[in-house]
């Protein structure tokens, strides 16, 4: 008689199984899971991925012992699904299936490209950024390739100012957003590493849960319309690979003249049809923010309605989460509730936990000067960008909780040992940039260190180095050619300057429409020097005929010629020393300018073709050696007969129509003669 081969069977179900990132796992099938009737039979193992694929790298089994050993990583993390084979000697099987939960081991962050090192010239700006990449968090992997936005005026970021032509909301709101700064999208995305260009965002101002309404002249397009935009202009491009946020429902209920309930209905059954169309088109991770409290805005309290609107608030968000609860198994979809509501509720009940200090009234209202990060509300209904940050950590402590969203980072920076940064230097920890404009009191080196911390606390840091160093240029001994550019180390923003021997020609005008530009220090050294000085610079020549150029400038220049015969062209409102030699100062028709000549015979061209718009000033003219020179006389009209020398004071006005060109300080008008040609030359 033949003998009937009887396949194995599983006498006891594997049991789920944990592991943790990081940690050895082992694991050995128990000895009474499968059993074979068939005497002397001998069962083999083996073990596959639930759907017949191989076990993954970090994943061993071991056929003859039946043990399954590896140490999962952090990209390990999730159920995995392991199927466990038995086979007998004639190839009969079973099977059973278990799974392995590898959990989460927050992993601290790490430093992935050390920060390099910066200087910085004293009353010059500084600015830098973190590079992106300078830390990682293991922890961080954001699964999602796009960012997909619908709802109103909280999550607008421009639209509706695009659409009004850039006029509305008008200044001061901020760049096209209801509020003093950015708002919540602004701060939400680059935390998760989005893009601009991976950002879709479709919400408007003013827009309802349902088709459209109207903003004064503009159509504003609701929910159901903007999730059709997106239908329209994506088709199934973005599905899984996107996170799908929806935050509206406020402006249902706004000018309501009955009872809300069915508006409550309506708004509820629009965000359901708007999550059903976005589930049809692939999406897998959804999010919903619900109702702030109404009644906490300063329009209801101003309108005393703030239990009414406290009530729709309620409700409305009861009916939603009821709404999300049903809908998450029937589409197969992931829905994350974002209690928008609580968070209201939470900084009315402790407003300085937030660090408010005002929580009724408009920011916007405001006229004395205030802290605008302790207001809440930036106007009637909406939040200040410090609200704003708060909505943000609310949605993303949400989305972590759920499982979500990865880990993030937050920074900060202190020096070295711990202490504050200095008075003059300032970390904006959202767009992780420094800034500040140190003075010569602040020249030395900072170590900075920059703290990045993961959402479990978790820190790592690096330190760099700021140097504030006085700005240096020094010339050759032969004939130099300096021209400011910006963005070099001689870029004309308080720069100090040693030309050196030589004939030297130094350009500080090529910076002058840049408004840091200017305060530089000069010293032309020796040689017959050329320089062009543009604002508050100081200049000082030396042994050798110099020329300096102030007309390109923007005045409030120092010049000192020192020794030789120099030449000035002077802008607006300079300074001008000849020292020792035979000076020659041109005014040109700005004016103001204070001159003195210094030792030696100088001539003072007090007027070019043009009167200046500002009385030129000589402090120290000398009677029998200097000349007063009129250059243009002819064209302007100007004769000895028609300029006039007046005494002011103790000293003399040289005017022309009423105008006065120059002053003579110290100077009779009685010693001077316009007719005697070694005091004054027309040309």
């Amino acid at each position: 008689m033949a003998v009937v081969n009887n396949a194995p069977i599983v006498a006891n179900l594997i049991a789920d199984q944990n592991a943790k990132q990081g940690t050895a796992f082992n694991f050995q099938i128990p000895t009474n899971t499968f059993t074979d009737i068939d005497a002397g039979d001998i069962l083999t193992y083996s073990a596959t991925l639930e759907n017949g694929n191989a076990l993954p790298n970090w994943l061993t089994f071991n056929s003859t012992t039946r043990t399954f050993s590896g140490t999962p990583t952090n990209d390990n993390v999730g159920n995995l699904n392991v199927k466990v084979a038995a086979t007998d000697k004639t190839g009969a099987s079973v099977n059973d299936t278990f799974t392995i939960k590898v959990q989460n081991v927050n992993t601290a962050p790490i430093l992935k490209n050390p920060l390099l090192d910066q200087t910085v010239k004293v009353n010059s700006t500084f600015t830098f950024t973190l590079p992106k990449d300078t830390f990682s968090d293991p922890d961080a992997v954001n699964p999602y390739k796009n960012l997909v936005i619908f709802g109103d005026s909280l999550s607008d970021t421009g639209n509706a100012y695009k659409a009004s032509g850039n006029t509305f909301p008008p200044s001061p709101n901020y760049q096209g957003r209801l509020s003093n700064g950015l708002i919540w999208v602004d701060y939400f995305a680059p935390d998760l590493q989005f893009t601009n260009q991976s950002i879709q965002n479709y919400a408007f101002l003013g827009a309802n849960t349902g088709v459209s309404n109207t903003f004064g002249q503009i159509t504003v397009p609701g929910l159901l319309t903007q999730i059709q935009q997106f239908k329209t202009v994506n088709a199934n491009s973005i599905g899984k690979d996107g996170l799908y946020v929806i935050w509206t429902g406020a402006n249902d209920f706004l000018n309501l003249a009955t009872d809300p309930t069915q508006a409550v209905t309506n708004a509820v059954t629009n965000i359901s049809s708007a999550i059903t169309t976005l589930a049809g088109l692939g999406a897998k991770e959804i999010v919903v923010g619900n109702l702030s409290d109404l009644g906490a805005t300063p329009l209801s309290i101003a309108n005393n309605n703030v239990a009414n609107a406290r009530a729709i608030s309620i409700g409305f968000n009861a009916a939603l989460t009821q709404a999300l609860t049903n809908l998450e198994p029937a589409l197969n979809v992931d829905l994350s509730l974002v209690d928008i509501f609580g968070l209201s509720t939470a900084f009315q009940t402790n407003p300085a936990n937030y660090k408010f200090t005002n929580i009724t009234q408009p920011l916007i209202t405001v006229t004395t000067p205030v802290n605008p990060d302790q207001y809440a509300f930036w106007d009637d209904v909406h939040p200040t960008t410090r609200l704003h940050q708060l909505v943000t950590d609310t949605f993303e402590n949400t989305l972590l909780k759920d499982g979500v969203i990865p880990d993030l980072i937050k920074y900060s920076a202190t020096l070295a040992d711990g202490s504050n940064l200095p008075d003059w230097l300032n970390f904006n920890s959202t767009t992780r940039t420094f800034s500040g404009t140190p003075n010569t009191g602040n020249v030395g080196k900072l170590d900075v260190k920059v703290i990045a911390t993961d959402k479990a606390g978790a820190t790592v840091n690096d330190i760099f180095t700021l140097a504030v160093n006085q700005s240096t240029t020094v010339g050759t001994p032969g004939d130099d050619k300096l021209i400011a550019t910006p963005g070099s180390q001689f870029d004309g923003q308080n720069n100090i300057v040693f030309t050196g021997a030589g004939k030297d020609e130094l350009d500080l005008s090529t910076v002058s429409v840049f408004p840091n530009s200017g305060s530089n220090i000069v010293d032309l050294g020796s040689g017959d020097d050329t320089i062009f000085v543009n604002k508050s610079d100081r200049a000082f020549g030396s042994d050798g005929n110099d020329t300096f150029d102030a007309r390109d400038g923007q005045g409030n220049n120092r010049i000192s010629g020192g020794v030789g015969d120099d030449t000035f062209y002077l802008g607006s409102n300079d300074r001008a020393l000849g020292g020792d030699g035979k000076d020659i100062f041109r005014v040109s028709l700005g004016g103001g300018n204070l001159i003195s000549g210094g030792a030696g015979t100088d001539q003072f061209w007090i007027v070019k073709a043009e009167l200046p718009k500002a009385a030129n000033t000589v402090l120290d003219f000398q009677l029998g050696t200097d000349v007063i020179g009129i250059s243009g006389a002819v064209s302007l009209g100007i004769t000895t007969s028609t300029l006039k020398l007046n005494q002011v004071g103790a000293d003399t006005a040289i005017v022309f129509n009423n105008q006065t060109l120059a002053t003579l300080t110290g100077i009779q008008a009685s010693s001077l003669s316009l007719t005697d040609p070694k005091q004054f030359v027309f040309a």
